[in-house]
């Protein structure tokens, strides 16, 4: 377990789309700035990125835009959890145990295979978009995208694998994306774990996300943020389900709108 004395608070946030703007952002810069000066106002708070990106996709893109290093990154759709800690980086081999166990002898890469003649369902390129406990794929939106969700679901079935479909919207280009995980597993057992290592209840997390794949996390979390370039529908399904006093559904965009949300939940007025 990592050392969390004086940590009362975990803020873990989604990257793309919440914490990175899709589109360059001249202002982000000065968002960044300002983010670090809050996490620094706040030294009971620790910082967790979960994201679709592989780790290492990730660490480059953490690395890229000068973002604050978190504790802890969840990367591959949460199914795969870094630690960080004394300048140290390494894996978390007892969640990787328990994503091995959730997966039933299955592979990502068998999934792939089970899945490649399902009409509609395209893989995730380049090949470090997949994992050892994922398989992620490409579908179109709206109604045909059903449809082929329908029909991956039962291939699964008729192969006897259960699994964990995470449908959400891509943000760099015009179809969804469709994410199958182990069985039981979400974003929101990723941030369990966070929370968990940190010392933290649930209760503790505060949780930023602008995405289908975020839902679980937005509803499982102690406090929400929804950015304000989430899709409409996931914004009323978490404000549907959650307590308003919970719950902020920023104005702000992307990073600007993690920040309105941990102001409004105090965070950054420790000292």
């Amino acid at each position: 377990m990592m050392a969390s004395s004086g940590i009362h608070t975990l803020l873990a946030c989604d990257l793309d789309g919440t914490v990175a703007p899709v589109r360059p952002d001249p202002a982000f810069p000065a968002l960044v700035a300002e983010f670090r000066t809050l996490l620094a106002a706040a030294p009971g708070t620790a910082l967790a990125y979960l994201t679709g990106r592989s780790a290492a996709s990730a660490e480059t893109l953490i690395a890229d835009l000068d973002l604050p290093l978190p504790v802890l990154l969840a990367a591959d759709v949460g199914t795969r959890i870094i630690l960080f800690e004394g300048g140290a980086r390494r894996e978390d081999e007892a969640y990787s145990v328990r994503m091995r166990r959730a997966m039933g002898g299955s592979t990502g890469a068998g999934i792939l295979e089970l899945l490649a003649d399902v009409e509609g369902l395209d893989p995730q390129r380049p090949d470090d978009r997949q994992g050892m406990f994922k398989a992620s794929f490409f579908l179109p939106s709206g109604a045909a995208g059903d449809a082929v969700e329908r029909d991956a679901r039962a291939a699964l079935a008729a192969a006897g694998i259960t699994a964990s479909l995470v449908r959400s919207e891509c943000v760099f280009e015009d179809r969804d994306l469709l994410d199958v995980l182990p069985a039981g597993v979400t974003k929101a057992t990723a941030a369990a774990r966070a929370a968990e290592v940190s010392g933290l209840s649930a209760a503790a997390v505060v949780y930023a996300g602008d995405s289908g794949n975020d839902l679980a996390p937005l509803l499982a979390a102690g406090r929400a943020i929804v950015v304000g370039n989430a899709p409409p529908g996931l914004r009323r399904a978490v404000l549907a389900k959650r307590d308003p006093r919970t719950t902020w559904a920023a104005a702000g965009e992307h990073l600007a709108g993690v920040l309105e949300g941990c102001r409004r939940f105090g965070i950054g007025s420790d000292l």
